[in-house]
């Protein structure tokens, strides 16, 4: 009878942590979806340049501003970019960062270069210092380029090759 008692107790127990898991990894997963929603607020972040700075979301003023999930070694992301510095007048009004994978830090450089970012000083280039990657990227493809309104919600988001042009309409309000 004891043992019967005593094996009702571990099943109960058994089940009641079952649920008990199931519910945080839902509260896990939905925690890490909500950055990825329209309207969704961009996520505290730190990513770091390739000279050492570090830099935030606090660093991004009160404007539209496009963040982009990037490798630097991918040609779609390279693309977007240059094209990006070829309307470099255009971008100058607007925040644009760039974020890498943590482990892409040593090629930033590379990738400046080979893009001119160089010439738009106000970007900022980064690896992610805080796994900010996870809760914005959907990994269908790169780069991901989310575009955010000047109360830093998200008011589009794109995954593949886009130009800078698509993101001057958007930005502007013009977008078909």
């Amino acid at each position: 009878m004891i043992q019967k008692i005593a094996l009702s107790l571990c099943l109960s127990m058994l089940s009641t942590t079952y649920v008990q898991a199931q519910q945080v990894s839902t509260a896990v997963t939905d925690d890490l979806d909500q950055y990825k929603q329209i309207n969704a607020p961009i996520p505290a972040f730190s990513i770091e340049t390739s000279d050492g700075h570090f830099h935030s979301e606090k660093d991004i003023p009160a404007k539209s501003a496009i963040v982009v999930l990037f490798n630097p070694t991918c040609d779609h992301c390279q693309d977007l970019a240059k094209d990006i510095v070829k309307h470099k007048e255009e971008f100058e009004a607007i925040p644009l960062v760039f974020i890498g994978a943590k482990d892409m830090k040593p090629y930033l450089d590379d990738f400046i270069k080979a893009t001119g970012l160089k010439q738009l000083p106000h970007a900022i280039i980064g690896a992610d210092r805080s796994d900010v990657i996870y809760q914005l990227y959907e990994f269908k493809a790169l780069p991901q380029t989310n575009v955010y309104t000047e109360k830093h919600t998200l008011k589009y988001k794109h995954n593949g090759s886009i130009s800078a042009k698509e993101l001057l309409s958007i930005i502007s309000g013009k977008a078909k």
